[in-house]
């Protein structure tokens, strides 16, 4: 099975070195998506100008997919 590396930027930078080793691309998509929201719930990137992002590396060290979680908001006075 393959290897998969899920970097996060979310007003820093975590780089996975150890990656995890998943079924296939699908199941790497999903694991971008609840680490996204996680980092999105731990930090919220609520100044609506940088999103929290998970980028989704293969064993070969390419980018295969990333996520963005951005929280906007407007004041209704």
């Amino acid at each position: 099975m393959p290897r998969y590396f899920f970097d996060i930027v979310n007003g820093g930078s975590d780089i996975d070195n150890e990656g995890s080793i998943l079924a296939n691309f699908e199941a790497a998509r999903e694991t971008a998506v609840r680490i996204a929201f996680d980092a999105a719930i731990s930090a919220p990137p609520i100044d609506g100008e940088h999103p929290a992002v998970v980028t989704v590396r293969d064993s070969s060290g390419r980018t295969i997919h990333s996520v963005w979680i951005q929280v906007c908001e407007q004041a209704h006075t």
